[in-house]
């Protein structure tokens, strides 16, 4: 007797499972992108993995990055336009608790764009 509990799917089944799957995490993505614009509107910076905490109530946090206090080092003029070597090496959360070396890595790598368009203009205000 074959058990009736068993799931079998087709490969057409999987398919459009996979399809909703992507289409939710594409929703998910541009609701993150709103969200991030319009934080940066105020100066702020989410990191989707450090920027959520638990409080000591046990209340769910966000804290953002102040995008005033990014500092930038390893800028060479003779790496134009590329900045190749230039490095977030410092930031703040919006209570004013410095970033981890961890938390710098992260911004860098979410954020290049931004990352890139502070560097540009540190650059060329040297």
């Amino acid at each position: 007797m074959k058990n009736s509990s068993t799931f079998t799917s087709t490969q057409a089944e999987r398919d459009d499972a996979l399809k909703n799957c992507l289409a939710k995490e594409d929703r998910i993505k541009h609701q993150r992108q709103l969200a991030q614009a319009e934080l940066a509107k105020e100066g702020k910076i989410i990191l989707l993995d450090s920027s959520f905490y638990i409080s000591e109530c046990r209340h769910l946090c966000q804290r953002c990055v102040d995008a005033a206090s990014i500092e930038i080092d390893g800028i060479d003029g003779r790496d134009y336009p590329d900045f190749s070597d230039a490095f977030v090496s410092a930031a703040k959360w919006d209570d004013g608790t410095p970033l981890t070396e961890d938390e710098l890595n992260e911004l860098e790598s979410q954020h290049s764009d931004l990352v890139y368009e502070i560097i540009s203009d540190v650059a060329f205000n040297m």
